[in-house]
């Protein structure tokens, strides 16, 4: 998503020149990407694709993770400004 973003701002030319130039656009574009990597660690935290392989071949003796840390870390990404 964002390779696309990125790949627009730096084409589409406005004002005489490339998007990508703006303050604004880079601002947006940098404040999309951080956000997206939050989102992105988050699901792979939620859905276990962090583990390690030595880790998840014993998934058996596991203890399920902590609940309101990953409640903790949702809000921490979601309902940030």
């Amino acid at each position: 998503m964002s390779t696309l973003a990125i790949a627009h701002v730096t084409e589409r030319e406005q004002f005489g020149a490339p998007l990508a130039d703006l303050e604004l656009v880079q601002e947006k574009i940098g404040w999309m990407v951080s956000y997206l990597f939050g989102v992105e660690s988050m699901c792979y935290l939620t859905t276990g694709l962090d583990v390690n392989m030595s880790y998840a071949a014993n998934l058996e003796n596991a203890t399920q993770p902590d609940a309101e840390k990953i409640k903790a870390a949702v809000k921490k990404v979601l309902y940030r400004e």
